[in-house]
């Protein structure tokens, strides 16, 4: 319960940084534009998910490289890892997109065999108007225990075929809400 009211507590405030800066963002450079979003989608988000990178149930940071190339971190119950994503047409805000991707994660559970598991997803992601972003996807799974000499145990052991993420995340820009303190300091 209390990870869940810092999560909150780390999203609103993260939306206010970044509601205070739309008030002082009117005219702006194609170079600033270019800073903290890409088609109108706010470079970084930080996401809840379920599977993926973050094992069963986690946190998760991803950065937008470019229209096409997004990176992302995570970690959870019971497990972190990291993932690379291609948008074959771009990423647009308020339109589904396809993407695919290849994704690396350590699964932990405190009560079984330790795996790494590698997965190629396809999937889908929708970045809205109010800067949500939902996102789903499944791929084949390749997984290796991490001591081939133990004997295979716990729930990990049961994951055999395809593994799947669900995210539902908020988008934001450390640039504009640096830029949001500079112009704030100027008035």
């Amino acid at each position: 319960m209390k990870l869940l009211v810092a999560i909150a507590f780390l999203i609103s405030s993260v939306s206010y940084a970044q509601d205070s800066v739309l008030v002082h963002v009117v005219e702006m450079s194609k170079d600033d534009q270019k800073k903290m979003e890409f088609a109108g989608v706010f470079k970084s988000s930080l996401s809840l998910e379920g599977g993926g990178k973050s094992g069963f149930a986690g946190i998760s940071y991803d950065l937008l490289l470019s229209r096409k190339w997004r990176v992302g971190i995570g970690g959870g119950y019971s497990g972190a890892g990291a993932d690379v994503k291609f948008y074959p047409w771009g990423v647009k805000r308020d339109k589904l997109v396809m993407n695919i991707g290849l994704r690396a994660n350590a699964l932990l559970p405190f009560d079984g065999t330790n795996y790494m598991f590698y997965s190629a997803p396809i999937g889908f992601s929708y970045f809205t108007l109010h800067r949500i972003n939902l996102e789903l996807d499944a791929g084949p799974l390749l997984k290796r225990q991490f001591n081939q000499s133990e004997i295979a145990y716990g729930i990990g052991n049961k994951i055999n075929y395809v593994w799947f993420s669900l995210k539902i995340g908020y988008r934001f820009s450390f640039y504009a809400m640096k830029r949001a303190r500079e112009l704030d300091r100027m008035e």
